[in-house]
């Protein structure tokens, strides 16, 4: 695609399919496919070279496949990465089912065309498809491909524009859709061990003009390598038993030029992965405790939120550059999911102060970053004018690359957790979902949408008795799904050391989510800092310290031991008064041996 429409390559190739002689039947609209042709190839006029006689021969291939399938009796007909490919209409026929798998920009442009040309397609199903992240075999069953009848699948064009491992994972989806006696044509680059010369000089002339024009060819075959890619994906080559001499030429010659047609069967052996050894240290049984398989959803779904993002967003980085795919205009610095939830889903055009932010995000977040980073202005300047950090009072507003990096992250937690239920199943996301409700309906109101920004000294924070109740008491089930298991876990970098002596428990006076405010602390300093900074991130004590600072009456009880640090303190902790807000007591530990700091935690009364 370019600027929204057919790239060069595919306008090419369909002023090159208007000089074609094409397989003729006794159905279908050829003027229809002729006329979405003409409409792409735009009065382009392509000379009669190697690659036209290349084009012809591949187009004809996948013409006669076509129509000899559906005379044999084939139903449906799968159209991978079509295109602006007008078969569907050419070979239209009454009973026969079309499913076209592309990605979502080309298949939109294709679709407006077709209703401004007046082309009807009843007959076919559209579903939208990257293939480097979508999973093909769902989109198809949710555009209601029989998985039990034969199809027919088509690959024409597209494997040397993908990745060898991408392209594998398309066959498999494929495979995975296919009953018995499916079959796939597909046309792949084959390269041969003692080709040289001219045709070598040709190969390396087509790579560099097709990567000139931004589709760079990524994967080329031996033939024996493109047959076992097959087979590992449960595709076998037709061999043709009982085809005369001349059948036979023809099959090889077309095997030659790398136009191959395959049925479904059953899957080879795979080839050898390397698979990760657990290491030597700490070998675990059973199920990952709790914390980590929140951990690895969360993760799993931020890298998949993020790589969308990167893949349709104009951005810069340190390493690579701008991402090259922009409208001119001045790109924003690529950042994650954390710095959306956290800041721009809540920043739009209209004003809005660091306050009101803070209250609806119930965390802070790096404006200054997102100043500096093309996102917002603060005070209507992208000039840093604070010292320090913006105050509660600083007005915030997007900037016009960051009202288009909110519109296209607007839509992505939706997405995602979509593709979520394609790839693990509805049930399975629904009562992930309904699980993480019932647990945050139980957790302090207070708690951010998402994982907090750490501070400089990676001092994680918990809610802000200080706040005002959540705007409109918000209520979990409204959440997307990254924001739940966000709502309870520690932000990354927090020391899991300290983990062992803090407690998180419900407030007691609140085990549902309310709008009424959270009562407030008593005066005096902060007590919402849960877990504390570990010592080993503060400054090394230059000297011995003994003082302790007590508030409230101590309670009875000794107070656990101090687990917050690699060295074990060597003095009691003086407890202080419970918090009314949090149900949790304020311990300052005592530290009497050099280069430990005391570290405040928290711990239930």
């Amino acid at each position: 695609m370019e600027d929204g429409g057919p790239s060069v390559t595919a306008r090419r190739v369909a002023a090159h399919r208007l000089g074609f002689a094409r397989v003729a039947t006794d159905y279908g609209d050829p003027a229809a496919d002729e006329a979405l042709s003409a409409d792409v190839a735009a009065g382009q006029v392509v000379p009669a070279n190697r690659m036209h006689d290349y084009l012809a021969a591949r187009t004809s291939f996948f013409d006669r496949t076509v129509v000899g399938a559906i005379d044999r009796g084939v139903q449906q007909v799968v159209v991978g990465a079509a295109g602006y490919d007008g078969r569907a209409f050419r070979y239209a026929k009454p009973g026969v089912r079309w499913f076209e798998v592309d990605h979502p920009a080309t298949q939109r442009d294709k679709l407006e065309r077709l209703e401004r040309l007046g082309i009807t397609s009843p007959h076919v199903r559209f579903a939208e498809a990257d293939f480097t992240r979508d999973p093909a075999a769902g989109r198809l069953r949710a555009a209601g491909l029989d998985t039990g009848a034969p199809s027919l699948f088509l690959l024409e064009g597209v494997a040397v524009y993908l990745e060898p491992a991408v392209l594998e994972t398309v066959l498999d989806q494929f495979r995975q859709v296919a009953a018995p006696g499916s079959r796939l044509a597909i046309s792949v680059s084959l390269s041969r061990p003692d080709e040289g010369g001219a045709e070598d000089g040709a190969r390396a002339r087509f790579q560099a003009a097709v990567a000139a024009l931004g589709e760079p060819a990524r994967s080329t075959f031996e033939a024996p390598e493109a047959e076992a890619l097959l087979a590992r994906t449960g595709w076998r080559i037709v061999s043709g038993p009982g085809e005369d001499q001349q059948a036979a030429v023809r099959r090889d010659r077309l095997r030659s030029a790398g136009l191959l047609l395959a049925s479904a069967g059953p899957r080879a052996s795979a080839r050898p992965r390397r698979s990760i050894q657990p290491g030597p240290a700490a070998p675990q049984q059973g199920s990952p405790p709790l914390p980590a398989l929140l951990s690895q959803a969360l993760v799993a779904f931020t890298i998949e939120f993020d790589n969308e993002a990167e893949h349709r967003l104009p951005h810069r980085t340190t390493s690579y550059g701008a991402s090259g795919h922009g409208d001119g205009d001045p790109t924003t610095w690529l950042v994650s999911l954390a710095m959306w939830e956290n800041c721009m889903r809540h920043v739009t055009d209209e004003p809005i102060t660091v306050g009101e932010l803070q209250t609806r995000a119930r965390t802070g977040t790096n404006l200054d970053g997102m100043r500096r980073w093309g996102y917002i202005t603060i005070d209507g300047t992208a000039r840093k004018i604070h010292k320090g950090r913006p105050g509660p009072g600083a007005v915030l507003r997007a900037t016009a690359p960051g009202l288009r990096a909110r519109q296209i992250w607007l839509p992505l937690p939706g997405l995602i957790e979509q593709r979520w239920r394609e790839r693990f199943g509805a049930d399975q996301i629904g009562r992930l979902r309904d699980s993480l409700i019932a647990v945050v309906r139980r957790l302090d109101p207070g708690l951010p949408d998402c994982l907090p920004i750490l501070s400089a000294a990676l001092l994680s924070q918990g809610p802000d008795p200080a706040l005002p109740p959540r705007p409109g008491g918000a209520d979990p089930a409204a959440l997307p799904l990254p924001g739940e298991p966000g709502s309870g876990c520690p932000s990354p970098g927090a020391s899991t050391r300290s983990a062992s002596t803090t407690s998180w428990p419900a407030r007691s006076s609140n085990a549902g989510r309310s709008a009424s405010p959270p009562p407030r602390p008593p005066s005096g300093p902060r007590w919402n800092r849960w877990p504390s900074r570990p010592a080993a991130s503060r400054r090394p004590c230059s000297r011995e310290s003994s003082r302790t600072r007590t508030t409230g009456a101590p309670r009875s009880a000794a107070p656990p031991p101090c687990r917050t640090t690699r060295w074990s303190c060597t003095a009691a902790a003086t407890p202080t008064a419970a918090n009314p807000a949090s149900g949790l007591t304020r311990t300052q530990h005592v530290v009497t041996r050099p280069q430990q700091c005391g570290a405040t935690v928290f711990h239930p009364p």
